[in-house]
């Protein structure tokens, strides 16, 4: 029995090719409806949030916390007794954060590239390729992520994505939903856009699962385009599709999630965007990263290359370029006295780490709240089957997808 109801409300395949726009509806027991298109928030916008001594409310309904364990993280989790009650405080604090989004999802992503330690040359082996190679991690590493999911008290349950042979995944997929199903659990898996066998793992858990909801890693068009055309088949059918871990733009500049609804996705979550460098000194005076990579250069706050969403022309600029999107701005907030001043300042915070952060955290908060107001917009032109107005009205999308239907 699926937690989460899902059911196609509206579809609008006007536009021979293009993937069919559509409106689903998701109900997570007996709360609110989520309508989709939609955004999802993150932890990463709830700190940005915290950077703004200001009132700008988050109010999505969706929310995705993605964790990666990189081959440190991962050696600890899986290894060190204790480290688990370091995790799941975090998870719990992430929860109360959360507690107003109708449906929360919590992701352990082991990472998949091989690091090389600087000190000594060692290869650390990605955890992806560790739990590939070694079943019985693996399975030690899904029952422990099921177990931290069931004490927080989140319901569905996120298995990240594997990159394991067909008939192994198959398994897994089995034994998750057989495990889950006894304590009235649903499981949501997240499968990789660019993974080979992405058809039949999609198959599988619609049809023989009945899996309404889908995790995706995204991955560019060009590099899963058989995978995306794919999609096209479930426009119809209730099932949801999340893409998390997806960049903030793309081609021309345009938000990335907003050409998105186009190939058949539903919810987006923004990957976070690096920050400025936290430099340290360790104890042999070595210069670091909070990576531990030794680095040279000095720590520069700079707010030349803050970006910022504009949704008029769903793009993501700076905002000098743009002298238009500031007085957007100004207008919006013209009652909060700290956003106006550090807009009009934007050209005198360089070096100023506080003014530097703020600005930051406003790009991104701001853009946060402008884009979930467009996706609502978007859900009335898919009601009208206008989805071509709603093109036609905005250049650089519709250039965009003009592009992408020529590969």
């Amino acid at each position: 029995m699926n937690t989460v109801d899902v059911r196609v409300i509206n579809t609008d395949d006007n536009e021979k090719y293009l993937y069919p726009s559509r409106s689903v509806e998701i109900r997570v027991s007996s709360s609110n409806r989520i309508i989709t298109p939609t955004r999802a928030v993150t932890d990463y916008e709830f700190n940005q949030k915290a950077l703004i001594p200001t009132e700008m409310p988050i109010e999505n309904q969706v929310y995705i916390s993605v964790a990666d364990l990189n081959w440190g993280e991962f050696q600890k989790f899986m290894h060190v007794n204790g480290y688990y009650a370091k995790v799941i405080s975090t998870m719990e604090l992430k929860s109360r954060l959360s507690q107003y989004s109708n449906l929360r999802l919590f992701l352990l992503k082991p990472t998949i590239t091989d690091t090389v330690d600087e000190e000594t040359g060692k290869i650390n082996y990605a955890p992806m390729k560790l739990l590939e190679q070694n079943p019985a991690l693996l399975e030690r590493f899904i029952r422990v992520i099921i177990q931290m999911q069931n004490e927080v008290g989140v319901n569905p349950v996120t298995i990240p994505f594997l990159e394991l042979p067909l008939e192994q995944y198959k398994e897994i997929i089995r034994d998750v939903y057989l495990s889950l199903g006894k304590i009235g659990k649903q499981p949501v898996f997240f499968i990789d856009m660019r993974y080979q066998h992405f058809q039949p793992i999609v198959d599988l858990l619609t049809k023989e699962y009945q899996s309404n909801l889908i995790g995706l890693y995204f991955r560019k068009y060009r590099e899963a385009n058989l995978n995306y055309d794919y999609l096209r088949d479930y426009a119809k059918k209730d099932v949801a599709f999340l893409a998390t871990l997806v960049d903030r733009s793309s081609l021309y500049d345009i938000s990335t999630m907003h050409y998105l609804p186009f190939l058949g996705n539903d919810i987006y979550a923004v990957k976070r965007t690096p920050g400025f460098a936290k430099y340290v000194k360790d104890e042999n005076g070595y210069v670091r990263d909070e990576t531990g990579k030794k680095i040279v250069a000095p720590v520069e706050y700079t707010a030349k290359n803050i970006a910022f969403f504009d949704k008029e022309n769903l793009c993501i600029e700076n905002i000098n370029k743009n002298p238009k999107l500031v007085q957007l701005f100004l207008a919006e907030y013209r009652n909060d006295d700290f956003i106006t001043a550090l807009l009009k300042n934007r050209n005198n915070v360089e070096g100023k780490k506080r003014d530097c952060d703020a600005l930051k955290a406003f790009s991104k908060v701001s853009e946060l709240i402008s884009s979930q107001s467009e996706f609502i917009s978007f859900q009335d032109y898919v009601k009208q089957d206008s989805s071509a107005d709603y093109i036609d009205d905005r250049a650089v999308l519709k250039q965009t997808l003009s592009e992408i239907a020529k590969l």
